[in-house]
């Protein structure tokens, strides 16, 4: 599916917690906003806007084949006032060509893990303000971000950081400076 708001957002009319679109792959640009969609998508090829904030939440349906969510290019613009929230009932997975864009950025797993894997160049989560993991289970991430507003990490199970083929468990707890800083895991 691929929808495209040229002046104005993309949102569904009324609150609910139903699914508002069911694909494959799904491809979305807007101009002032991409908010409050459930979706039921395996990937999302490219959700942008030029302002306002992203807000998916993912499903996966009855005997679904491929469980979680995989993220391409989700942008808007980078200031204290956008925040990114994609959240996914099952995994949710940056690849190595992946990038997120906003001032504030949560990436959530309700019922599994968070994996933002290394990226071809530079980095794949491009914020200015806050930063926001929260998993079920386990959050598995190419190194550890810091942010000026929020840093929050919270895992039912652990924390994971995997830099050039080596992984640690442990949050480098030095220099860490935020307006709020929220730590939680299970281990």
């Amino acid at each position: 599916i691929s929808l495209t708001s040229t002046g104005g957002r993309i949102a569904e009319t009324a609150p609910d917690a139903g699914v508002d679109l069911v694909a494959d792959t799904l491809t979305l640009s807007a101009q002032t906003g991409i908010l409050g969609l459930e979706i039921a998508v395996n990937r999302i090829e490219s959700a942008v806007t030029t302002g306002g904030n992203i807000e998916l939440r993912d499903f996966d349906g009855w005997k679904e084949s491929k469980l979680g969510l995989s993220v391409g290019t989700v942008t808007t613009a980078k200031n204290s006032s956008t925040t990114v929230t994609l959240q996914a009932q099952n995994n949710l997975l940056m690849g190595a060509a992946s990038l997120v864009r906003g001032g504030t950025i949560r990436l959530i797993s309700d019922q599994a893990n968070v994996q933002v894997l290394t990226p071809s160049s530079g980095d794949s989560l491009d914020y200015s303000n806050g930063i926001s993991f929260k998993a079920a289970h386990v959050i598995d991430l190419y190194r550890f971000f810091n942010a000026p507003d929020l840093i929050e990490y919270r895992a039912g199970d652990y924390f994971q950081f995997t830099s050039g083929g080596t992984t640690t468990k442990v949050i480098p707890t030095e220099n860490l400076t935020a307006r709020s800083i929220i730590i939680e895991t299970g281990d």
